[in-house]
């Protein structure tokens, strides 16, 4: 699921994109769709796929129409913090859901928005892209 940190960021490049041309928008939708179901993307021992195993949450990032995420894994229903938003693990990357679950920092990464101005990791972006030519898009980078 996505966890919308962006403080209307999100909400911005969504109308910038759709007035751009509204393919632009479906693509966008796209990524973050991949993104809030990044666990059912996962093998594990259940093979449910359950969305809830991951919290993405979304950032601005300083490329322009660009995001910072950061992706938490749910921790086994059975950890419990004694103390819990004062746990000092709170503080080492743990994260709480509306649920009630905790869950763990896994990784990072950014959503980031490649234009054809270029692709060889400059300005604006500073990003690499392998896709050069495919258009304007949004790429998950980590």
């Amino acid at each position: 699921m996505i966890r919308d940190e962006t403080q209307g960021h999100l909400a911005h490049v969504r109308e910038w994109a759709a007035a751009q041309e509204p393919s632009l928008l479906a693509l966008l939708e796209e990524q973050l769709t991949y993104l809030g179901t990044y666990a059912c993307h996962l093998e594990d021992a259940e093979g449910d796929g359950d969305p809830r195993k991951t919290i993405c949450c979304l950032y601005p990032d300083f490329a322009p129409q660009s995001f910072e995420f950061r992706m938490y894994r749910a921790l086994p229903a059975d950890v419990t913090l004694d103390e819990g938003e004062n746990d000092p693990r709170v503080r080492k990357g743990l994260i709480r859901c509306f649920d009630g679950r905790w869950y763990g920092f896994w990784f990072n990464g950014g959503l980031i928005f490649h234009d054809d101005r270029g692709f060889s990791g400059g300005a604006p972006t500073f990003s690499v892209s392998l896709n050069d030519g495919r258009g304007a898009r949004w790429e998950v980078h980590t």
